[in-house]
């Protein structure tokens, strides 16, 4: 069965592994990504934000069965913290 649940980085260390990805035969319909990064301040449609850069396909055009990235405009980022902590507890 293998994994069911995947954490992705962002950034210019991970570019060649996703490219190298899309090469592959990965099928991500049962698989839940959680994101482990954001900049504060960016909104998911920047293009320099980690939600614009994950939302490239890696699954060979079939998506991920559910995606999580932080937030980068929460007002609260003690309560959001512990949010996201219990999103990665439940899966």
């Amino acid at each position: 069965n293998g994994a069911k649940v995947v954490g992705l980085a962002a950034g210019s260390t991970t570019e060649t592994l996703y490219q190298n990805r899309l090469k592959g035969d990965l099928n991500c319909e049962n698989l839940t990504s959680i994101n482990l990064d954001a900049y504060v301040g960016l909104t998911p449609d920047n293009p320099h934000s980690y939600h614009y850069f994950l939302q490239q396909p890696l699954c060979d055009n079939n998506p991920f069965k559910a995606t999580y990235v932080p937030s980068g405009l929460a007002n609260d980022f003690d309560a959001f913290f512990k949010e996201y902590a219990q999103i990665i507890k439940d899966h």
